[in-house]
């Protein structure tokens, strides 16, 4: 109910709205469809898995309000329509469960799609900041908290989230063998909690995974996840940065970046590359473009990279 709420104050939903559902019901950006719709009395218009011909389709003739996507589905849409404008009928494409590169969301933009970028995670029932559409957008902007959320950055650089979205705890095996508590219990966060049910928080604060900076405006930026870290030549660089520069680079289609251990680099900075740009001409590019610790010192082509159902980067297997 909370993230309902902080939601509707942020993109707008009522009665007669539709909101188009493609994302698998098993990831949170799914299911949150739902409670947003019977809060709001919109409807939810259902689609067996994700099928671009068929979403667009959709949002083309009207019949869709909302929309929930990944980048790698905004781009595949955006194929299928050759770039055309949605109608004005299509409110909202909440874009999230994987980072939007700048050379994306130009294209999205110039075709007129309403973006609201959003940061969220299942420990908080989705969305917990969203930016709505702008002009001026950088890698990594997902806006400001929800109404009722707090977040702020650790001095480890991690996200910490705290607000009513917030979930209970971690079901985990109990410790003396008692069951898991009973539905209808509602332990406090601040207490002790039932057997089976593991705290993981800090004075009410949920300390993530992920590595951020809060600007002036009180607006969040995700520099990505913590444990994606390379270190090069004792310098620290985030896969995340060169990906979203690499995404500009002509002819790759996708991008992923990875290391591989070595004695004197420490980890070996590697672009696995999608699309028609040789590895040559990407290594060039990157000699023209990118600073020197960000440049990857190997550029291999394949024809695709290992992503699951939500499309995200199965990052850890990569350095296969």
């Amino acid at each position: 109910l909370a993230a309902a709420a902080a939601s509707a104050a942020r993109i707008p939903l009522a009665a007669g709205d539709a909101w188009l559902a493609c994302l698998p019901l098993f990831h949170i950006g799914g299911l949150s469809i739902f409670w947003r719709c019977f809060a709001a009395g919109a409807a939810v218009r259902l689609h067996e898995g994700f099928d671009a011909a068929a979403v667009w389709a959709d949002i083309a003739t009207g019949r869709a309000t909302h929309v929930s996507l990944v980048p790698a589905m905004l781009a595949r849409l955006l194929d299928v329509s050759r770039d055309a404008s949605p109608p004005a009928t299509l409110a909202c494409a909440l874009i999230g469960g994987a980072a939007l590169s700048r050379p994306l969301w130009r294209r999205a933009r110039d075709a007129g799609w309403p973006l609201y970028v959003s940061y969220g995670m299942s420990e908080t029932a989705a969305q917990v900041a969203t930016l709505p559409p702008t002009d001026d957008w950088q890698e990594g902007l997902v806006g400001a908290p929800l109404p009722g959320m707090e977040i702020a950055v650790g001095d480890d650089g991690r996200i910490r989230v705290r607000g009513p979205q917030l979930m209970l705890g971690y079901l985990a095996p109990p410790a003396n063998g008692s069951a898991a508590p009973a539905s209808g219990e509602k332990p406090e966060r601040s207490g002790a909690f039932p057997a089976g049910i593991e705290a993981p928080f800090d004075d009410g604060w949920l300390r993530t995974g992920d590595l951020g900076r809060v600007d002036a405006a009180g607006r969040l930026r995700v520099l990505g996840r913590g444990d994606d870290v390379l270190v090069s030549g004792g310098e620290n660089i985030h896969p995340l940065e060169i990906e979203s520069r690499l995404a500009a680079c002509p002819g790759v289609a996708d991008v992923a970046v990875t290391a591989t251990p070595d004695p004197v680099w420490g980890d070996l900075v590697a672009a696995l590359v999608v699309g028609s740009a040789a590895p040559a001409a990407v290594d060039a590019w990157c000699r023209a473009h990118l600073p020197a610790k960000l440049r990857p010192r190997q550029v291999i082509a394949v024809a695709a990279l290992p992503r699951n159902a939500l499309g995200k980067l199965e990052r850890r297997r990569l350095p296969e």
